[in-house]
């Protein structure tokens, strides 16, 4: 798979997860939005209700208070003296009236001058006193006047009263229960659906000039919030009565009614780009892979052809008969070829044990084994090698209990790797150690070396598979890449961990735990 076409698969896939959040985010601002809005009506039609409570709460007592004072109630002994006559009802003191006994009025001509107006209010007129005329049955013409005058005086006290009322503007405070200000206001917004704190306020005269305000109010807030409306408005004197509501959790409100929506479509939203990063992250990781496999069958081809091609060139040696002919000469090139052919041989085991490390297939064989004494082994077959290069082979054996279950065979297998590896990646005369300790229920192994180092990258990737640790010729240093992943996989199944400490030309340290296992 072409490098160029998976970065522009990338591009195409990061190109659609932005345009699809963009439009989730922009879905849910426009949501937002429509909320808040609600909201607003929401809560400017309980104001208007809260408006309206108030105003009745205010006028009703002065209503009844005005007409109880202009027309006293029925139940009097003084309403006694009176019947109750339509407003239509006009009276002229040069007309005859009506007498009126116990068992109501009666008719007569040109009575009262009776009209046919639409008021709807009342008046009353003396019944039990007056003198009348035995033969026409009318009241005198003196008790006609009085009465005129009585029903004129009641209502210009009515008049005045109510004008007495309208410009004299009371405080807000006296024309409202506010002892029930609070349950009214929670009452209304309760029943538009509006379960959130609140703070209340009611302004007079000015809107900074609050008479009357709720506990722990923030008067800024009060001051700029926009849920307002006025009260109790008489006359055109009586203004800037004001009732103001703040929400401090409105925020918290909205996004709790929204929690289901905006929970979801994040959840989703992370899902997808989630998935989009652990598609991009298999897609570059297989692309790695792919070329791993790709370097590590060239390189694999390259380093089985070197010891097919010294045994082909040997046999040829061999198969002729003027060199053949020396004895001293056919076991030279027998020794080459018995040598290259076991080199081949171990080339083919390193493949075929990751190959059975990936599939499980090796089972270790933990025995108890002196280390100290493996170790020293270990070092004698490389103590030629060594010696080649002008290095040396150190020890530091501080364990004092070098017995340890392991199973020989495989950590035989990881000590050399490490041994070779520090005997390869070296561009001086080799100085390797290899030391031991006791650490807290296990031995502590360390070897270490005065080579080309490893970078910070390569410390991070160095026991993967297949890599291996370039220094610009793919085939200047031989090896599969396979050796510190072999090295790490079987660390880890006795147990215990490996990590290197390493700088650029100044060496690296391998450090392997093993626990003792009983």
């Amino acid at each position: 798979m072409q490098k160029r076409f998976l970065i522009l698969a990338s591009v195409l896939i990061l190109v659609g997860l932005i345009g699809l959040t963009g439009i989730q985010l922009l879905w849910l601002k426009n949501t937002i939005q429509a909320k808040e809005q609600a909201f607003d009506i929401a809560v400017f039609e309980a104001l208007d209700q809260i408006s309206g409570q108030i105003k009745y709460q205010g006028y009703q007592p002065l209503i009844d208070e005005l007409f109880e004072s202009t027309f006293p109630s029925d139940s009097t002994e003084e309403s006694k003296n009176y019947v109750i006559l339509p407003d239509s009802t006009s009276i002229d003191s040069t007309t005859n009236a009506e007498y009126v006994d116990s068992t109501g009025l009666k008719s007569a001509d040109n009575l009262m001058g009776i009209g046919e107006s639409n008021a709807e209010s009342t008046f009353k007129f003396k019944k039990d006193h007056n003198e009348f005329d035995p033969e026409m049955g009318r009241p005198v013409e003196d008790d006609v006047k009085e009465l005129m005058e009585q029903m004129q005086k009641e209502q210009e006290d009515f008049i005045s009263k109510m004008y007495e009322q309208l410009v004299n503007v009371q405080p807000i405070t006296e024309l409202i229960d506010t002892s029930r200000l609070l349950e009214t206001i929670a009452a209304s917004l309760k029943d538009r659906g509006i379960n959130t704190g609140f703070q209340y306020a009611i302004s007079e005269l000015s809107e900074n000039n609050f008479v009357l305000i709720s506990e722990n109010a923030s008067l800024r807030d009060l001051f700029l919030s926009p849920y307002k409306k006025d009260l109790l408005q008489r006359t055109f004197f009586d203004t800037k009565k004001r009732l103001v509501l703040f929400f401090p959790d409105k925020k918290k409100f909205l996004l709790n009614e929204m929690l289901w929506q905006i929970s979801s479509s994040a959840f989703f939203l992370i899902m997808v780009v989630i998935a989009f990063f652990l598609a991009i992250h298999i897609i570059f990781r297989q692309k790695y892979l792919s070329d791993m496999k790709t370097d590590f069958i060239n390189n694999m081809t390259h380093e089985l052809k070197t010891p097919i091609a010294t045994i082909s060139l040997a046999s040829e040696m061999l198969r002729d008969k003027m060199i053949g002919a020396s004895e001293e000469n056919r076991a030279r090139y027998a020794g080459i070829i018995f040598e290259e052919n076991k080199r081949l041989g171990n080339h083919v085991e390193k493949v075929l044990q990751i190959a059975r490390l990936e599939k499980g297939e090796i089972q270790l064989n933990k025995t108890p084994v002196d280390v100290h004494q493996l170790i020293t082994g270990l070092l004698n077959n490389f103590q030629l090698q060594v010696e080649e290069n002008e290095g040396e082979l150190l020890t530091d054996f501080q364990c004092k209990e070098p017995w340890i279950n392991v199973d020989e065979m495989h950590f035989s297998n990881v000590i050399s790797n490490l041994l070779d590896n520090a005997v390869k990646y070296n561009d001086k005369k080799p100085v390797i150690k290899v030391s031991t300790s006791d650490e807290k229920d296990g031995i502590l192994f360390e070897i270490s070396d005065n080579g080309i180092g490893l970078s910070k990258d390569d410390q991070k990737r160095v026991f993967e598979k297949f890599y291996r640790v370039q220094k610009g010729n793919l085939h200047d240093t031989k090896g599969f890449g396979l050796g510190l992943s072999y090295v790490k996989t079987i660390v880890d199944k006795h147990g215990g961990s490996i990590f290197v400490v390493s700088k650029p030309k100044e060496g690296s340290i391998f450090k392997i735990y093993i626990p003792k296992t009983k």
